[in-house]
């Protein structure tokens, strides 16, 4: 198994590209922080995700927005590396988990929470073909999530593969229907 940094972000792990980007940024130790979920509103008034093409990643830097185009999630998969056996989240990955969870909380609070169904289908998507057919906004946004993942953390294809199929397996875990919103819920209430 790869060593893993202490911090949730450590330059000195990121792929070249992303580096680069993120001195452009002056963040380069937090990207997440800047990570946007572009919006607008709808006749409704309600809040609709909107905006860029699902490879480019919008960061805010002071009043502006710089996009990251992210290369394809396979290509941004490093070494072989193989996890343990994902039962639980190990603490090996946890902060891989968090990433995910704290822009899953995001995404609640900015849109609305997702049904368990649609998170576990994503999470499907993300694990067997990770650049496929968009199923939507929200893959969308948790492709660039996995995006900002494998582009600031080294990463297996099999390791990310396992974190994924973690997380779908969480997703059916909480479903209690097609119209539950259990998962992103009880996710939110830790953030």
């Amino acid at each position: 198994m790869t060593h893993r940094a202490k911090s949730f972000y450590d330059p000195d792990r990121y792929i070249p590209s992303f580096l680069e980007f993120s001195k452009g940024l002056g963040t380069a130790s937090e990207p997440s922080t800047n990570f946007l979920i572009p919006v607008m509103q709808s006749e409704d008034a309600s809040v609709e995700p909107s905006g860029f093409a699902r490879s480019q990643i919008p960061f805010v830097h002071g009043e502006d927005v710089k996009l990251w185009n992210a290369p394809p999630l396979r290509e941004l998969c490093r070494g072989e590396a193989k996890p343990p056996e994902l039962r639980d989240y190990p603490s090996a990955y946890l902060m891989e988990f968090s990433i995910f969870d704290q822009h899953l909380t995001q995404y609640t609070r900015v849109v609305k929470p997702p049904r368990d169904a649609e998170l576990e289908e994503i999470f499907v998507a993300l694990r067997k073909r990770p650049d496929g057919k968009s199923l939507g906004s929200l893959h969308d946004y948790l492709w660039r999530v996995s995006a900002l993942i494998l582009a600031t953390r080294p990463l297996s294809l099999a390791e990310f593969e396992a974190i994924v199929g973690r997380l779908e397996k969480s997703a059916r875990t909480f479903g209690m229907g097609s119209t539950s919103r259990n998962m992103a819920s009880s996710i939110a209430g830790l953030y």
